[in-house]
């Protein structure tokens, strides 16, 4: 049996898929580099704002010790979807 996604994963998906968008758009006029730190930041502070010091502590060891399965974008799949940009 097919298992039908929950509201929070279609949600998760589409806030995903819109800032990969935004992300995407901002790559092609700006370093990646500066794109990806400017988006860390924001992320940081959003956590350090809504998580308490104990949670924000396990979220950052946990991205720590997962780091090394995080897999790369290829270069390719970073290019705007030109009809979903403005």
């Amino acid at each position: 049996m097919i298992q039908k996604p929950n509201m929070s994963d279609v949600e998760l998906q589409n806030i995903y898929d819109e800032f990969f968008q935004l992300m995407a758009k901002l790559c092609v006029t700006h370093e990646p580099q500066m794109v990806t730190g400017t988006m860390m930041a924001i992320a940081l502070r959003l956590y350090k704002t809504t998580l308490t010091p104990e949670d924000f502590t396990k979220m950052i060891d946990t991205v720590h010790r997962t780091a090394e399965h995080i897999e790369p974008f290829n270069m390719d799949s970073i290019k705007p979807n030109t009809k979903n940009l403005h």
